[in-house]
């Protein structure tokens, strides 16, 4: 959103022509105009506090009000409801995005959110709109329209096999939900795919909703959609993979219909960049972990159920669907997804931070160094712990060669102004690639696991709780 949504400030600028010297046109201007720039900086959770303070003053033209629904529903999963305000956006306000490229994104956006919602004669009718204005674009040449005309093409025959398929839906048992009992080192347990259990992970940090190992799809005979396939996936290497079709995947109560998974032909362990091959012990450390795991499921697909629930002294996992996790709008979200990424807000020491939750790592908790460096005098380093560098991995998919980092002392980390307690000697100062986090800290499996007896995360409510 950030190389976008900055080119919205010269619409609300261009209210202030409009609107003249008036007090409460001045106001409004400036409580749109910060509003923009919070969702324009991916402050999510600022801006729903902005919002709550000045909505009476907060855009009466409309077009900052339904641009602002568009981000809550969006980062706060609910991406039916985000449909609605974005189209009113782009439909009944054309100047609120003034550069074409940005108005061509977000048209782009609401065609993405029609296929999630499996709606694809609506896609078809964004298609024809996004290709009327490449053709009737001056300023693009004849072979680069060409170009973008062709890919429409492609995208029109690839929603077409999409339409043809059986329609995906996730649907619940009467039946109490199962607990399933995990196995480490990796957090796995046994799942039912069209009639064969195989090993399964919930990883928070993976942006794929369903990868399989191709000697695992091997056992279910899962249906093949498309030819072979290049994508890139973990560290950005590229890698073979076919597309399949599964019919049923049952999780416990919870079964999920006509699921699309993504068949990896190397395994898990073996898309590792070759720095990884010359450290032996790191590559034997990922091995291990992978060993046990047949199937990873990941955000675009825990997002769609209710929820999961893990039980840490039971080293039990249970999971949820929708209707059977209570609303409870009196309590404020403390997470997001972006990108099929999942973020969580907290305060380290006192200090409001937003950190991404990677139940797939290894890793307790890192504070990133930019944030350090910004907060320092309120994150004092246990200087009884000598700096050093190591080769690690945040998840086993995530290397880290050479990495320096530094221990802090005891950190106090609380959610919903409630202590979590001091995380003892463990948490780390490092700079973290963009490739593994930008936010302010990275919190991984063992420190998740540490909050509570219990700890759920409602992807109904957008929130993390612990329990007894």
């Amino acid at each position: 959103m950030t190389s976008t949504t900055k080119h919205l400030f010269a619409f609300i600028l261009s209210l202030a022509a409009i609107t003249g010297s008036s007090k409460a046109y001045a106001q409004e201007i400036s409580h749109s105009q910060a509003l923009i720039h919070l969702l324009e900086k991916e402050k999510i959770f600022d801006a729903v506090d902005h919002y709550d303070q000045y909505r009476d003053s907060i855009d009466i033209y409309g077009a900052t009000r339904n641009f602002y629904d568009y981000c809550y529903h969006q980062y706060f999963n609910n991406s039916e409801a985000s449909i609605d305000p974005l189209r009113r956006v782009l439909y009944e306000y054309p100047g609120f995005f003034l550069e074409k490229p940005t108005w061509f994104h977000f048209m782009n956006q609401l065609s993405n959110l029609y296929v999630e919602m499996q709606a694809y004669d609506k896609v078809l009718e964004i298609y024809q709109d996004m290709e009327r204005f490449i053709v009737e674009n001056d300023a693009m040449d004849e072979a680069a329209k060409n170009s973008v005309v062709e890919q429409f093409a492609v995208a029109r025959r690839d929603l077409k096999t999409l339409s043809a398929m059986p329609q995906a839906g996730i649907v619940s048992a009467p039946y109490p939900s199962q607990t399933f009992t995990g196995e480490e080192p990796f957090f796995t347990f046994g799942a039912d795919y069209d009639g064969t259990t195989l090993q399964t992970s919930v990883d928070t940090g993976s942006q794929v909703g369903l990868l399989l190992t191709k000697k695992a799809a091997g056992r279910c005979k899962f249906k093949i959609t498309s030819d072979t396939d290049t994508i890139f996936v973990f560290n950005g290497i590229a890698t073979r993979i076919d597309h399949v079709l599964i019919d049923t995947i049952k999780l416990g109560h919870i079964i999920l219909l006509n699921t699309r998974g993504i068949v990896m032909h190397k395994s898990f362990s073996d898309n590792m960049p070759d720095t990884v091959g010359e450290k032996t012990n790191l590559k034997a450390k990922i091995d291990s972990v992978f060993a046990p795991v047949d199937v990873i499921i990941g955000m675009p697909l825990l997002k769609k159920m209710g929820g999961f629930e893990w039980d840490c002294r039971e080293n039990t996992i249970r999971f949820y669907a929708r209707h059977e996790m209570e609303r409870t709008p009196f309590r404020k979200p403390n997470m997001y997804i972006q990108n099929n990424k999942l973020f969580l807000r907290m305060t380290i020491n006192g200090l409001d931070a937003v950190g991404e939750v990677d139940t797939g790592s290894k890793s307790v908790f890192s504070i990133n160094a930019p944030f350090y460096e910004a907060h320092k005098d309120r994150l004092p380093i246990n200087t009884l712990i000598p700096p050093k560098t190591e080769d690690a991995y945040l998840f086993a998919t995530k290397p880290i060669i050479g990495q320096a980092y530094e221990t802090l002392l005891n950190t106090e980390v609380c959610l919903d102004s409630l202590p979590l307690g001091f995380v003892r000697n463990q948490t780390r100062v490092s700079n973290l690639p963009e490739i593994y986090t930008t936010k302010d800290a990275f919190i991984g499996h063992i420190f998740i696991r540490q909050i509570a007896p219990k700890v759920r995360f409602d992807f109904v409510n957008m929130r993390l709780e612990g329990s007894e």
